[in-house]
């Protein structure tokens, strides 16, 4: 993936008129992207460009940095103190608070489908949060998080213990 995905668009390089038409159209997280960035005064846009319904962004625009890329962004939460330099977040993803403390991602982080990162945490640059982890403690530069083995526990009424 490069570093800004929307720039790399084959058909986008010629007139920034038609690049900006060709987003909106195309990508309704580059809409909300846009719409949370812009504030009230592109709200006019709605009616011809609506947002995704499905993706929450709650986090202030100053704090969220250049090059955030929201990949399918259906069921998508993201309420983080601070957002890094070209960051990538999945669909179904839950970046939120807990007791009333945001997380902050630095640059470069990318979280994949299904992760939930909670609480007052840093998830420092480079790192990587796998799909369905769940991080409620901090992550250490350049990092691959990943969720536990998944194991059956319960099998013919019985109780055992077998990893997948």
């Amino acid at each position: 993936m490069t570093k800004n995905h929307y720039k790399s668009r084959k058909s986008i390089k010629y007139n920034l008129f038609f690049t900006f038409v060709y987003l909106m159209l195309i990508f309704p997280e580059f809409r909300n992207i846009f719409y949370m960035r812009m504030g009230r005064f592109w709200r006019y846009l709605l009616f011809w460009f609506p947002p995704l319904s499905t993706l929450h962004i709650w986090t202030p625009s100053a704090r969220i940095g250049g090059g955030l890329y929201i990949g399918h962004g259906w069921g998508t939460v993201i309420n983080a103190y601070r957002i890094g330099r070209n960051c990538v977040i999945g669909q179904n993803c839950t970046i939120g608070s807990r007791n009333l403390k945001e997380p902050v991602l630095e640059d470069n982080v990318k979280v994949w489908a299904h992760a939930v990162v909670l609480g007052d945490i840093v998830v420092e640059e480079n790192s990587n949060i796998g799909a369905g982890a769940v991080v409620v403690k901090n992550v250490p530069k350049s990092s691959v998080v990943v969720p536990a083995k998944s194991s059956i526990i319960r099998m013919n009424g019985e109780k055992v213990n077998i990893l997948l």
